[in-house]
């Protein structure tokens, strides 16, 4: 919530979160109870968000997921293109797991495209849904 709407919000942990400069700046002073932005720690975006490739959308239904796409432009040109950027570097792995017939190495490539999707791991859920569309799961 931002501290100009909701001052005695401004040093809640709970209030606060880690995010670029640019969506930062492009969430400014948003603030609507009754339609919030979405809270990546409570409000699980996996839930609300889904990928089509580099293409983040709203989950049917949920308005919050709209809001926060169109509200922080998470299709941006720049976050489009590093998404897409990202998805075409793991492409390699994703064929040599697909066509490797070696169990050891298969489970080599499987554990590297599983680190992908670890939360730490820029773009996590657009590469773990995609994994899951793919049927690539641990």
């Amino acid at each position: 919530m931002p501290k100009s709407k909701v001052p005695n919000k401004t040093f809640l942990w709970e209030n606060l979160t880690i995010g670029c400069t640019i969506c930062n700046q492009n969430k400014t002073n948003y603030y609507n109870p009754n339609l919030p932005l979405l809270n990546p720690y409570a409000d699980k975006p996996e839930e609300k968000l889904l990928f089509a490739g580099p293409l983040a959308v709203a989950v049917v239904g949920s308005q919050s997921a709209s809001i926060t796409i169109k509200q922080i432009e998470l299709n941006r040109p720049s976050l489009f293109e590093r998404r897409t950027e990202l998805l075409n570097k793991i492409e390699p792995l994703i064929r040599q797991y697909e066509l490797t017939n070696d169990d050891a190495l298969r489970q080599l490539l499987l554990d590297d495209l599983i680190a992908w999707t670890k939360p730490e791991h820029e773009y996590s859920l657009m590469f773990k849904q995609f994994l899951e569309q793919l049927a690539i799961t641990a």
